[in-house]
């Protein structure tokens, strides 16, 4: 009976988390890396978000699902990119999107928080460009 118990938590808890960064010491060591020409995005922790998983799109391409205080990195293009977020998990709503269009620049990264505005009736994603430290003060952990 405990296993099963236990088993079903991990699968539960497993089920909440995204697949970026958790670790902003990891998140930091890769701003910090000479390579540029990378976008950031980050999701800070909230008690009434902590299950939610977000989608997030670097021109067409998904690269990754955001969990909580997570953090997800890709190379951008040369030129225009738009970077979009938008519910995902468990519930596949198709509402609530938002877009960011930037021109990307070689020798540069650029830095995104991605934060979910609540709403009488409606709940939508917002995507923000922040400077880096302003990104590494939202994410430290």
């Amino acid at each position: 009976m405990k296993i099963t118990i236990y088993t079903a938590l991990i699968l539960i808890l497993s089920a909440c988390s995204g697949t970026g960064i958790k670790n902003f010491s990891t998140t930091n060591s890769l701003i910090m890396d000479e390579t540029k020409g990378r976008v950031f995005v980050g999701r800070e922790f909230t008690a009434s978000t902590w299950a939610e998983k977000w989608k997030v799109y670097l021109n067409g391409q998904q690269i990754g699902k955001l969990g909580g205080g997570e953090t997800l990195t890709e190379k951008f293009a040369t030129g225009s990119n738009t970077l979009q977020a938008e519910f995902g998990g468990l519930i596949d709503l198709d509402i609530g999107k938002d877009a960011f269009s930037f021109k990307g620049v070689a020798g540069t990264n650029r830095y995104f928080i991605v934060s979910k505005k609540l709403g009488l009736f409606t709940n939508a994603l917002r995507v923000m460009e922040v400077t880096e430290d302003g990104f590494k003060n939202a994410m430290r952990d």
